[in-house]
């Protein structure tokens, strides 16, 4: 279901996986699927920036 977000054409995901126990979720960027491990603390931040 992960890979649904690709094939609607979402341009970002916010990926939260086992690496959340450790303070940390994905946000992956569909356009060159570039994948980046941000704090679970800050993520709002960086969709922020990311989006606008």
């Amino acid at each position: 279901k992960i890979k649904d977000y690709e094939l609607l054409g979402v341009p970002h995901a916010v990926i939260i996986g086992k690496k959340l126990q450790d303070g940390l979720v994905e946000f992956v960027t569909r356009e060159g699927l570039v994948k980046e491990e941000v704090s679970a603390d800050t993520i709002l931040d960086v969709v922020t920036q990311k989006v606008s």
